[in-house]
């Protein structure tokens, strides 16, 4: 049986995902498709890749051939329902993969956990640790030793340096610098082009240059598709 791969979530972070799986020569999937919500099943979303049904046809999905399921659904600063589907794919026995775009730069001694995508250009140096579910975006620099907590998304254009620790579900916006050697909390989001020079705690909204704290974060976060 052919070896599938179940894309989840059909939106423009999805088009950067398949961009990369198409451009790998050694991409390992014999067919690739896409479920998001029913509106879309049947269309095209990009490189001939189809949407074929919703997260509800999981069960079936894994019977047809696709043992691997991707989180392909984008978030700025709330992973919730990227982490809902996830574990909803898990309990179906599917196994998550990284999606590591060919042009991207991967030092020595980087360690991985699952599910996790590096956007073109991007820089991981040595010794950096990458947990399950991260968004490593476009041209994002990571230095030596970074500590990129689960579900985290380092925007297109970030740069942290060297020793930098970004905590569990955390956001460092576009084009943001964090300084070597500081640490920022889970659930905090860095709003883009940020310059960050201290630590920045948990549950937060900061930004600015210097970047300063500007709000908590909602105890109730909506999430969407």
């Amino acid at each position: 049986m052919a070896k599938g791969l179940l894309l989840i979530g059909g939106g423009g972070h999805c088009c950067s995902v398949i961009d990369s799986l198409v451009s790998d020569p050694a991409c390992p999937y014999d067919k690739i498709a896409v479920i998001d919500t029913a509106d879309k099943r049947g269309c095209t979303i990009a490189a001939d890749i189809v949407c074929i049904g919703t997260d509800d046809e999981l069960e079936p999905l894994r019977q047809e051939g696709y043992t691997d399921a991707f989180i392909s659904l984008g978030s700025v600063g709330n992973p919730a329902l990227r982490i809902r589907l996830a574990e909803k794919a898990a309990g179906f026995g599917y196994q998550f993969p990284n999606i590591i775009d060919p042009t991207a730069v991967i030092g020595q001694n980087v360690s991985f956990g699952s599910g996790i995508y590096v956007g073109k250009r991007a820089v991981i140096n040595y010794g950096c640790l990458i947990g399950d579910g991260a968004i490593i975006n476009t041209g994002s620099i990571l230095e030596h030793q970074c500590r990129i907590g689960k579900y985290c998304h380092i925007a297109p254009g970030a740069v942290l340096c060297g020793n930098v620790k970004v905590g569990s579900h955390s956001h460092v916006g576009a084009g943001s610098a964090v300084k070597q050697g500081i640490s920022i909390g889970n659930d905090t989001v860095i709003g883009l082009g940020s310059t960050v020079v201290k630590d920045i705690g948990f549950g937060v909204v900061a930004f600015g240059n210097p970047c300063e704290i500007r709000q908590n974060m909602p105890s109730e976060k909506g999430v969407s598709r």
